[in-house]
């Protein structure tokens, strides 16, 4: 996404980082919402990785779970502003996280293919490749 700003060094636009919602309405992937609606209705435990929780309407999940008395963990380098309703929080780079968490789980993260775990098929929904 182009800013409106530009650099002082060379005066090129700037481009932000920022994954809007609905980015990629356009896609064939215009379900993702929906479906994770879907299982926020049906969790037993809300895991958040990476995300600062600032995108609306992905950030309302959260709260969601939380007022279900449903667990909340979230995994992000900087504060959010539902870091109080974190059952954990964990301050830490995802692939930190992951990879000691895969580790206890042992699993092994060398030898395992995606398409050697069986996934329900709503969560292969989710998978855009």
């Amino acid at each position: 996404h182009e800013t409106v700003r530009q650099c002082e060094n060379c005066d090129q636009v700037l481009q932000d980082t920022i994954i809007n919602c609905f980015d990629h309405a356009e896609s064939p992937h215009q379900q993702p919402l929906t479906i994770a609606q879907t299982h926020t209705k049906l969790c037993d435990l809300y895991i958040i990785l990476g995300s600062s929780l600032i995108v609306y309407p992905a950030n309302c999940f959260t709260q969601y779970v939380a007022t279900r008395k449903k667990p909340v963990i979230i995994v992000n380098c900087q504060k959010t502003p539902y870091d109080d309703l974190a059952y954990i929080r964990i301050f830490a780079k995802i692939e930190d996280f992951l990879t000691l968490l895969c580790r206890e789980l042992r699993v092994d993260l060398i030898n395992t293919e995606v398409t050697d775990l069986e996934l329900d098929q709503s969560f292969k929904d989710m998978i855009i490749t």
